[in-house]
């Protein structure tokens, strides 16, 4: 058992893996059913260029959304909190870096993930374009506090959808 000596909270993210449950069964990929439902509903209403806002998973995410037929859907921009620490503080930076790769590396979706960072993502849209900077602080105990951005990403058309140039 390899697994035993990892501290609970690291245990947990182990035995998910191994039953081929998401990460987080409160978020929609715990609800694949209503997600592809949504993605009914958008298709038939002709929206298949969706940009998702989503927020409160204590991580910065860059995902490519496609539906259960393989079908593009669009893009989704996900924030870390601002005010609180993340979930993966424990692991320490190594440990959350290789957590990130490993994330995005076994799942079509994710492009990029930040599992260390605190802040929000600002996403500026324009008749011509969508760029969104992921904006990190340096501070989430204290009113005082630096910010700089993490990364930014360019959401171009591709495939009659959107998707991260």
């Amino acid at each position: 058992r390899r697994y035993d000596s990892l501290p609970d909270s690291h245990r947990l993210f182990s035995r998910l893996g191994q039953l081929d449950l998401p990460l987080y069964l409160d978020t929609w990929d715990g609800y694949p059913a209503a997600r592809e439902r949504f993605y009914q509903r958008c298709s038939a209403a002709g929206a298949s260029d969706l940009i998702v806002l989503t927020g409160d998973s204590h991580a910065f995410w860059a995902n490519e959304l496609f539906n259960d037929s393989g079908r593009r859907m669009g893009v989704e921009l996900g924030t870390a909190g601002i005010t609180s620490p993340g979930d993966f503080e424990d692991y320490g930076p190594d440990g959350a870096a290789a957590f990130d790769r490993l994330v995005a590396e076994h799942n079509r979706e994710v492009t990029w993930t930040d599992c260390t960072h605190r802040g929000f993502v600002k996403l500026v849209l324009t008749p011509d374009s969508a760029t969104a900077d992921y904006v990190v602080v340096d501070n989430v105990r204290s009113r005082q506090y630096g910010s700089s951005v993490l990364r930014s990403v360019d959401i171009v058309r591709r495939d009659g959808s959107l998707a991260f140039s």
